[in-house]
């Protein structure tokens, strides 16, 4: 692992009853080839399965690779803290995140962005394509964002900004590499209900630019345990646009509201019609317009117009 000074990477693994995946893991992360040291945080939340004798069992084999951490109670559940609690074990240059039920698939992926973040110092995180694994019915899908790469210094790779964010859609940790500066305090983070995925990599790229590299580097897997695969479609809409409705009073961002919101709005609109969920969606409508600033009362029309058209086609 090396001191402090000479480590170039670390990876910051989240664990909570990941047990059935943890192994799996944990394996795409030791096995990474690099010319470079990293270290590897384990930090388990307190988990009631057998997640913990696996890291210790891990730790035990990787002494000088990974620093384990074992909370005696939740703390996942305190806004903010925790992923500003992690950062404070940071000691890399940069740093990269895998939850325990996911895995990297690629045992170049952090070799992969660390070359890239050392030949283009304006950019402030780099992430890369993955596939979605279905633990239910053992189904695969190649979630290999379509956009317009571009070739240079051989690497090719998508530029994220502000104004196309929300468009290209990059934001999975599970494959991010950020430089280890600054982005954000705890009384940023605590104006979110979650400190969702979204909402950190939108202050990295306020930070400075972003890329997504064309390569699959990693597995995101979808099971009913999961804190977001393992929730309903409705509660996801509502906790989404929730998030962005905050970051966007946080930002003022445009984009935040057309390509961010708008979409998510309307989605929740086809699917409350197409359950029948009429007076669920009027409540989340209404609920979520009086929070806006009154500038953006031209989305409320958009909205509430939506919503008559869908009910008069019932």
């Amino acid at each position: 692992m090396g001191t402090g000074r000479d480590i170039m990477v670390t990876v910051l693994c989240i664990v909570y009853n990941h047990e059935s995946y943890l192994r799996e893991c944990l394996e795409g992360i030791v096995t990474q080839v690099t010319n470079f040291k990293f270290q590897v945080i384990i930090h388990d939340d307190c988990s009631t399965d057998n997640s913990a004798d696996i890291i210790r069992e891990y730790a035990s084999k990787y002494p000088d690779l990974i620093i384990p951490i074992f909370e005696e109670e939740n703390v996942y559940a305190h806004v903010g803290a925790f992923d500003l609690f992690l950062r404070s074990y940071i000691k890399g240059k940069y740093f990269a995140y895998c939850e325990g039920d996911d895995y990297w698939c690629d045992k170049n992926k952090l070799q992969l962005q660390y070359d890239f973040l050392e030949r283009f110092p304006d950019y402030t995180y780099c992430s890369t394509n993955f596939d979605i694994y279905n633990q239910e019915d053992k189904s695969k899908i190649n979630h290999h964002i379509k956009t317009d790469y571009r070739d240079m210094l051989g690497f090719t790779f998508h530029d994220i900004n502000v104004n196309n964010y929300f468009k290209c859609w990059s934001c999975s940790p599970l494959t991010s590499m950020c430089r280890n500066i600054n982005y954000y305090t705890l009384k940023d983070v605590r104006k979110f209900s979650r400190f969702y995925d979204l909402v950190a990599c939108y202050f990295y790229i306020k930070k400075g630019k972003g890329a997504l590299l064309e390569n699959n580097t990693a597995v995101y897997r979808v099971h009913n345990k999961g804190i977001y695969s393992g929730n309903t479609t409705l509660n996801n809409y509502k906790i989404e646009i929730d998030i962005l409705q905050t970051l966007y009073i946080f930002f003022h961002d445009q984009p935040i509201l057309k390509d961010g919101i708008l979409p998510r709005m309307i989605a929740m609109v086809g699917y409350c019609r197409k359950n029948k969920r009429y007076k669920t969606l009027f409540i989340e409508i209404i609920r979520f317009c009086v929070k806006l600033p009154m500038s953006s009362f031209v989305l409320f029309k958009i909205l509430f117009l939506n919503y008559i058209k869908n009910i008069r086609l019932r």
